[in-house]
């Protein structure tokens, strides 16, 4: 069995083959990243652990609600490896990354929604962004300062805060669709009013959206500080739903948390799903998404935009040998060749024969 590069050995003579050649073991796990399995291992057992963990959303409905549920921790764990990011920037990346998940449920294809949180405060956090796609696709990075002044990010008993109070005071969140009957990206902003992640989303919801909500973002960390757990769940109401409705999923949601069932309980999200919900699920509803943090960025889309800075400009980057490219999301690197200059002045010269 082969999973992102990991090679599930289960077959005795196989295993029997490596027993007997012990020495060169660490060797070969490092270079073929083999996992070992002892023969006792139950693999239906692994395979189901495997699947119960892999990055994931669920989305269904009852008669009255539609709900969409996500665990994300691998996902919000290679963002914080890409961008070195400790705790706290994590922490809130990692909510507005599953909120944005959350919201990208609602659409089709490859529509797509991006929240930025800009902070007018004097924390050395000044921008996170997320983007995610319906099909799965989510990325997103954090703008830090390298002011030496800037007020620290620990709350005042070196624990993880799970609000924005101290990081995004006085800041705003931008929320942008792209969907296809739009011919543009649909733009709202709203003020972070309380300090807290899930209600900013749920604010958003209802002062632009204006549909009955209830969203919850959770993170987990360990002492070390790297991403343990990362989820969330979104609920709405349909149009006629009993008004008294929202207010028991409201009580049901905040009863529970997604951390202790998914990540100490073990239960699956399907498994979690009725334990937040006063009305049964309807019926062959469930449809399920993976999740990955991933960014379509490639030197061919930079080129595109680069070329709109004119031909002086061009010109002037070249002979300065100012060729090196960074993607904020995923932290790749690219730099331009005199090929990769030859091929952007003519994406100007065909633009100006239109």
């Amino acid at each position: 069995m082969l999973n992102r590069g990991k090679l599930l050995i289960t077959n005795t003579a196989i295993l029997n083959s490596f027993h007997g050649c012990r020495k060169y073991m660490p060797y070969l796990s490092s270079c073929v990243n083999i996992r070992f399995y002892s023969t006792t291992t139950n693999p239906s057992t692994t395979v189901q652990e495997m699947k119960r963990t892999r990055d994931q959303l669920y989305h269904t409905h009852t008669d009255n609600l539609r709900i969409s549920i996500i665990q994300n921790t691998r996902t919000c764990s290679t963002a914080q490896r890409t961008h070195s990011l400790s705790p706290i920037p994590c922490d809130i990346l990692a909510k507005t990354m599953t909120g944005v998940s959350l919201l990208a449920s609602f659409l089709e294809g490859e529509e797509r929604v991006t929240a930025e949180l800009w902070s007018n405060s004097s924390s050395s956090i000044k921008l996170v962004s997320a983007e995610a796609l319906h099909v799965g696709e989510v990325r997103g990075y954090v703008v830090q300062s390298d002011d030496k002044n800037s007020t620290a990010d620990n709350s005042s008993d070196g624990k993880i805060t799970t609000t924005l109070e101290e990081v995004m005071k006085n800041g705003v969140m931008r929320i942008q669709k792209v969907i296809y009957r739009s011919s543009k990206p649909i733009s709202s902003v709203v003020d972070i009013v309380s300090g807290n992640i899930s209600d900013d989303f749920h604010h958003f919801l209802e002062k632009s959206e204006q549909i009955p909500s209830v969203i919850k973002l959770e993170t987990q960390f360990s002492p070390s500080g790297e991403i343990e757990f990362s989820g969330g769940v979104l609920i709405q109401t349909m149009p006629d739903a009993p008004p008294s409705l929202l207010s028991q999923v409201k009580d049901m949601v905040a009863k529970q948390s997604l951390t202790t069932l998914f990540h100490h309980h073990h239960l699956s999200l399907p498994d979690i799903i009725p334990l937040l919900l006063p009305e049964p699920i309807a019926k062959d509803t469930m449809e399920r998404t993976l999740v990955d943090f991933f960014c379509r960025c490639g030197i061919g889309s930079f080129k595109a935009k680069i070329a709109g800075l004119g031909h002086q400009e061009l010109t002037d980057m070249q002979e300065s040998n100012a060729r090196d490219i960074h993607c904020v999301n995923c932290a790749k690197k690219y730099s331009l060749s005199d090929s990769d200059f030859d091929d952007m002045h003519k994406i100007l010269d065909d633009k100006e024969k239109e």
